[in-house]
């Protein structure tokens, strides 16, 4: 007998009791209680009150009575028989009477429940009769296979069962008793034989509500009329008769046996993987449309025997051994984990090469496997020829490093790495790095791209410190046992030109000659140079070739003038300026015969000279801020250029002709043609014109700091605050 176990919650129950059965304040002592099981909770009949007159009626002598206390504890228990009658003292207070027979949870042509549930009170000095009225707490179910079923099929039986639990009530042909089983949604499932193809066919009806001492009876036939079967449900209870019909199209009952299809196998029933690769749909799908009771997955295989997976694993038992499921898991094995009662599934090998690397030292992974699926009806899906048996086994994936040169190590990349993939698929090989000196642990990029020969291209490495030796190698989804030997690479400094932001210069007076006059005073002009000393050049200008000195004075600006000097920075400070310049030796406010026209530039090296400077370092991008009056939609150049030799290695280019009256960003990306080579010169150049007819006359302009002047003139370029950038 399965017995309830009554919690605390009985209190609750307890302290819910009428005002008239509570016990006053105050009222302390002993009484006693005598128990009388009924029908109607006053007649001296002890018989339970039952539904059915069909029903098995226990004696009443076997039932179990039990007394809980108002804290949940139990103070009594014994059978009925020795209970009847019997005087039992107890303290004042609040009890709890429970009288039951039978299993509540069991399901079977036996398995009844009976069982009365009372409070009462006790109090002092008194006998207290308490009646109870037990009743049949689960639902009785009887079946019916109408005349029709009987004539067209051999053989036949029915299943009612709980929703979502495989064990139920089986109602074969011949079977006229009825049957019990807990109270909850009840599915019912009708089986046929075909007796021309021996195959067992099978209908559910969905799930439906039926509450404890109900009476339900399935009566089922076949309307060879209308083509259907007809499955009519009465139910009866205490308070009402249900009817329930259900109309099974013909059509709907031919089911087959369960049947287990491979996919994401060649035609050879095998799958091959390499690890770390990533594979879809590669499984075994399961229809069973009976419900699936077992599916056997049968192993050969040392990896997994090892593993402790025996031969033979029914992955449909919910209570499989936890030490096996969980081999099977860690060796990347997907299945339905509660399949047992489902009409689909699948067991799933993608993940297989997730979970298993190759390891030094023990061949690879394989194995032969074989599926059998069970239903609830007892069919398999072992027809034509046995199980569904197929193979599984993992290729060595492997790859040769393609060593990289210094010329792959950038100021804060390293680019341009790659790797010979031999045999495998790209996804799972990474390139590793860490700074040298240490064991620390490796970061890592994945591969760009991969080219028909097999070639991996590997993602830059970005975000590194320039000057710094970094450690690499490339390794096979993380496998120590595929990985390549640790090369070392050097990261190139980050360096910037000399007086980027232009607060550098040097200054110096020339005399304008007053050849060929005999009056006017002496002329002094200032004369610029980007650099603070001949022992700093970094930058240098074209100021010689409108800045000669043999000149009449008259009118000294138009016949002699410098194009590149200072004005004052974007944040305080100095900035160069460049301007277009037309000078004359016959130059008048009005007039410029014949005139010499230059635009002024700044660049890196020597005029007349170097046209560049040592550099060892391979930006990415050129900064700079700038103002721009365009004369005439004349236009500026920006210009870089690393260089390697006399090759050029790497260049970008920024013109403009639009005038801007307040600081702007210019931001250029600088382009490699040659990766296979590093930078050993720069070359930077700024010019602020390109037509030698783009000027006019009396130009007032500011240069110098605070000098004013007219000149013959065209545009005006500022720049400041110039910056190479590394990535």
């Amino acid at each position: 007998m399965r017995r309830l176990r009554f919690l605390p919650l009985g209190l609750l129950i307890l302290l819910s009791c009428s005002k008239g059965d509570v016990l006053p304040s105050g009222e302390e002592g002993t009484g006693e209680v005598t128990i009388v099981l009924s029908s109607d909770g006053s007649s001296d009949d002890v018989s339970p009150a039952l539904k059915s007159e069909e029903t098995y009626i226990p004696d009443t002598d076997d039932f179990e009575v039990e007394i809980y206390n108002s804290k949940g504890i139990r103070l009594y228990r014994d059978t009925y028989a020795n209970s009847a009658g019997r005087k039992i003292p107890l303290n004042s207070g609040e009890y709890r009477l429970l009288a039951q027979y039978g299993d509540s949870s069991g399901v079977g042509f036996d398995a009844v429940w009976f069982s009365a549930d009372r409070q009462f009170v006790v109090r002092p000095q008194t006998v207290e009769s308490v009646d109870a009225t037990a009743r049949m707490n689960k639902v009785k179910v009887a079946v019916s296979h109408g005349p029709n079923i009987q004539a067209t099929y051999a053989d036949y039986y029915s299943v009612i069962r709980q929703d979502g639990r495989q064990e139920g009530l089986k109602f074969v042909k011949d079977e006229t008793r009825a049957g019990y089983i807990p109270a909850g949604q009840l599915e019912y499932v009708l089986y046929v034989k075909n007796g021309a193809t021996g195959k067992w066919l099978y209908y559910q009806i969905p799930a439906k509500e039926y509450g404890p001492n109900s009476f339900v009876t399935f009566n089922v036939d076949f309307n060879t009329g209308e083509g259907a079967f007809k499955v009519s449900v009465s139910v009866s209870d205490d308070v009402e008769k249900v009817d329930c019909e259900y109309d099974i199209p013909l059509e709907a009952t031919a089911q087959d046996a369960p049947s287990v299809a491979l996919s994401g196998f060649d035609g050879s029933n095998a799958f091959s993987f390499y690890e770390g690769a990533e594979y879809r749909n590669v499984q075994a799908n399961i229809v069973a449309k009976g419900g699936i009771r077992d599916c056997i997955l049968t192993v050969e295989s040392d990896y997994l025997r090892k593993a402790g997976v025996p031969e033979s694993v029914n992955l449909a038992d919910p209570d499989m051994d936890a030490d096996v499921e969980a081999a099977l898991k860690a060796s990347g094995f997907r299945w339905v984990r509660d399949m047992r009662g489902n009409r689909f599934a699948n067991v799933d090998f993608a993940h297989l090469s997730e979970s298993i690397s190759s390891t030094a030292g023990t061949d690879l992974f394989s194995g032969e496997f074989s599926i059998t699926v069970i239903d609830s009806a007892d069919k398999t899906s072992d027809t034509d020829g046995g199980p569904v048996r197929f193979s599984i086994s993992q290729k060595q994936a492997g790859f040769t490093f393609n060593t990289p040169e210094q010329y792959n190590a950038y100021a804060r990349r390293i680019t341009g790495v790659t790797a010979s993939l031999e045999a495998g698929t790209p996804e799972p090989l990474v390139l590793q790095y860490r700074k040298s000196g240490g064991d620390g642990a490796w970061d890592e990029v994945g591969y760009a791209s991969v080219s028909e020969d097999g070639t991996v291209t590997f993602n830059d490495i970005k975000g590194l410190e320039p000057e710094t030796e970094y450690q690499l190698r490339a390794i096979y989804n993380h496998n120590e046992n595929i990985a390549s030997e640790i090369v070392s690479l050097t990261t190139e400094p980050d360096t910037q030109p000399e007086n980027a932001g232009f607060e550098d210069w040097k200054e110096w007076t020339y005399y304008v000659n007053k050849s060929g006059l005999f009056w006017g005073d002496d002329v002094y002009q200032t004369n610029y140079a980007p650099y603070e000393n001949d022992s700093s050049i970094w930058w240098d200008c074209n100021n010689t070739e409108t800045t000669p000195g043999d000149r009449t004075n008259t009118g000294a600006s138009y016949k002699s003038f410098p194009m590149v000097s200072y004005v004052p920075g974007r944040e305080g400070g100095r900035a160069a300026q460049m301007m277009t310049i037309a000078i004359s030796n016959t130059a008048t406010s009005v007039t410029c015969p014949s005139p010499t026209v230059r635009s002024g530039k700044i660049f890196s090296g020597v005029y007349g000279g170097e046209q560049s400077r040592p550099f060892l370092s391979r930006p990415d991008r050129m900064k700079f801020w700038y103002r721009y009056t365009s004369c005439d939609s004349d236009s500026f150049r920006a210009y870089v250029s690393l260089r390697n030799g006399d090759t050029v290695i790497g260049e970008a280019e920024f013109t403009s002709s639009e005038t801007v009256s307040s600081w702007k960003g210019a931001d250029v990306e600088i382009h490699y043609g040659r990766t296979d080579l590093k930078a050993d010169a720069i070359y930077i150049e700024f010019v602020c014109g390109s037509g030698s007819d783009k000027w006019q006359y009396g130009l007032d302009v500011t240069y110098g700091g605070d000098k004013t002047a007219n000149v013959h003139g065209g545009s005006i370029l500022i720049i400041d605050d110039l910056e190479l950038i590394y990535e």
